[in-house]
């Protein structure tokens, strides 16, 4: 039975109305999917580019020569609980935290400002040092080049302002050092990390 002129009309404005929806639905996830792309390869781009957030970055690493298979003695995968040096933990669920709290405060013979262990379902599994000042940074960088392998630098490379960011990286086959100078702040990080826990902490993040 043909449709009558008014019922046409409505048929016809009710398919342009679906028809745009959907339209502005493919839209939308063209965009979607745009932003991802265009997110993944900025972060490739960032990755492989010696130009850091605040200006060129020095980026170095080597293989490790002495693997310590842990931090300050203690072996990747030990239980924290119950040392009388470490402050009570810190945090909730899979993932704590303690305080060295040792004094003086001090990696080898060099001074920092805090140390932190970390724990993941009850293994230790990192080692996060903080520290301030560009002597002390040298003092640092030297004492690791020392342990774990040098660090092939040019002449001047390291002089004041020419890198505002340094970060350099030695692995192992149990453990990985980044040690990261932000040479405006003065502030210096090292990270000294279980290879094989690593990966647990990119868990927790994705479980909450």
């Amino acid at each position: 039975m043909p449709l009558r002129p008014q019922s046409l009309a409505l048929y016809e404005a009710t398919r342009s109305l679906k028809e745009s929806h959907a339209s502005k639905e493919v839209r939308q996830a063209a965009r979607r999917r745009g932003s991802w792309v265009l997110a993944l390869a900025a972060s490739a781009i960032l990755a492989s580019s010696p130009i850091g957030p605040f200006g060129p970055a020095l980026l170095l690493a080597v293989p490790m020569t002495s693997d310590p298979g842990g931090f300050l003695n203690i072996p990747w995968k030990s239980s924290l609980e119950g040392r009388g040096d470490l402050s009570t933990p810190e945090g909730e669920g899979r993932v704590k935290e303690y305080n060295l709290v040792r004094t003086p405060l001090r990696l080898g013979d060099v001074p920092v400002s805090s140390i932190r262990l970390v724990t993941v379902d009850a293994q230790f599994a990192r080692a996060v040092v903080r520290y301030q000042g560009n002597d002390t940074h040298d003092a640092m960088l030297a004492a690791l080049q020392r342990w774990f392998g040098t660090l092939d630098l040019t002449p001047g490379q390291l002089a004041a302002g020419t890198q505002p960011q340094q970060q350099f990286t030695w692995r192992g086959d149990d453990t990985e050092i980044n040690l990261t100078y932000d040479v405006k702040r003065e502030q210096g990080v090292l990270f000294v990390e279980s290879r094989a826990l690593a990966s647990r902490f990119n868990e927790d993040l994705g479980g909450q």
